[in-house]
């Protein structure tokens, strides 16, 4: 019942989604099977609380409104706008609509989910977000996913890609030097790359949007797509070769500058 559940989130079958998840719940089965039952209800928007929630369709999304904006049409037309840039530069197909849940009330969000808003789950194809949020940040997380089928992603370049493609229109190189003071700025990204487990996002978003445009803009399209599906900076080095570190000294030689 759980597993179907999920399966039929998948489809866009939400009625059916919620009558498994409901029946895994009522078998009380297991501890592990409740739990997991009644997480995937509060992040599908199927559990009792989303009643009052109201549902917009569009070409690329369902989006789930907490309270519906009084300019939710344009709301929607941008979300669009943003899917349809992002992916002439990504070309995926994903398996269904993006569920996109606009929350008004930020607290009960982070409270419910034990985490800020926004965020994504890829595997799903789904965000929970608000309205204040950038545009194309975790749509470009689930498309990017799509895109290359990561199989290794790395906080630096999977941050740093939906930083780079977020819409926010931030000159992110001015960003970086503003939270880096003067006398640390002699920075190795390469260093930042392969211990980004340890990094601060607010390190991470900026670093990592400079980046990917130098990569982009360098090396091009298809190679970065390549890099996305394992984002190591190792299997980067093999895409590369020599040209990746004689690129990397130039960003950081930009980022000492004053």
């Amino acid at each position: 019942m759980h597993d179907l559940g999920i399966a039929y989130f998948m489809r866009g079958a939400y009625d059916r989604s919620k009558e498994n998840l409901d029946a895994c719940i009522n078998m009380n089965a297991t501890m592990n099977s409740i739990k997991s039952a009644n997480g995937a209800e509060l992040l599908f928007g199927s559990s009792d609380l989303y009643d009052t929630w109201a549902r917009e369709e569009s070409p690329h999304f369902v989006f789930h409104f907490q309270h519906i904006p009084g300019n939710a049409d344009l709301y929607i037309a941008a979300n669009e706008a943003a899917y349809d840039s992002i992916n002439r530069f990504f070309r995926a197909v994903l398996p269904k609509k993006i569920d996109y849940f606009v929350w008004e009330d930020l607290m009960q969000a982070q409270r419910l989910f034990h985490q800020p808003l926004a965020f994504t789950k890829t595997a799903f194809c789904l965000t929970h977000t608000s309205l204040g949020h950038t545009r194309g940040h975790e749509i470009t997380h689930s498309i990017s996913m799509y895109a290359a089928k990561i199989r290794q992603p790395d906080k630096l370049i999977f941050e740093g890609v939906a930083s780079y493609f977020d819409f926010s229109g931030r000159d992110w190189m001015q960003e970086l030097k503003k939270i880096i003071p003067r006398q640390y700025r002699n920075i190795s990204i390469k260093d930042v790359w392969q211990n980004s487990e340890h990094a601060s996002e607010s390190l991470l978003y900026p670093l990592g949007a400079v980046l990917t445009g130098a990569l982009i803009q360098q090396f091009g399209r298809d190679k970065f797509i390549q890099l996305l599906a394992d984002q190591s900076y190792e299997h980067a080095r093999k895409l590369y070769g020599d040209e990746l570190d004689k690129l990397l000294a130039k960003l950081e030689q930009e980022i000492a500058r004053r």
